[in-house]
């Protein structure tokens, strides 16, 4: 079995999918509640633009090189969503996350992302999913109080 670089995996990827644009995700995101943040509400564009960036981010870790992984824009979602959460519960758009549980909930939404892929391509939504991941999110900023 050979093992790819990330430069092979990054030039794999480039099919047809434009590179994410962080600028135009973070207007989106802009002043938006937290369900904004959710695959379901993302456009096609960005979601296949995110589950390519995600899956580099998976094989960069599986390979350990992760330094030109194009991390931000999943990372920028879940902090959006997290933050936007906390400020459903507590008011205030604040919480703390170590590292390894952000490495964990870009799995999570690399997870709901793929699911909501193939929910469109098979026409049959999983209204449910969102529910799970918020409820996910809700779950992990209570363990911080």
């Amino acid at each position: 079995m050979m093992l790819l670089s990330l430069q092979t995996l990054s030039s794999i990827s480039t099919m047809k999918i434009p590179k994410t644009d962080l600028t135009a995700l973070s207007q989106l995101l802009e002043d938006s509640p937290v369900e904004a943040g959710l695959p379901k509400h993302l456009n096609d564009e960005f979601l296949l633009q995110l589950a390519r960036d995600l899956r580099l981010v998976e094989r960069a870790y599986e390979i350990g090189d992760d330094a030109e992984a194009p991390f931000e824009g999943a990372a920028f979602l879940v902090f959006h969503l997290m933050a936007k959460q906390a400020e459903k519960l507590h008011g205030k758009p604040e919480c703390s996350i170590a590292l390894e549980r952000l490495d964990h909930w870009v799995a999570r939404y690399r997870h709901y992302v793929e699911r909501e892929i193939v929910s469109r391509a098979i026409e049959m939504p999983f209204p449910e999913d969102s529910n799970v991941l918020l409820a996910e999110i809700e779950a992990e900023i209570r363990s911080f109080e």
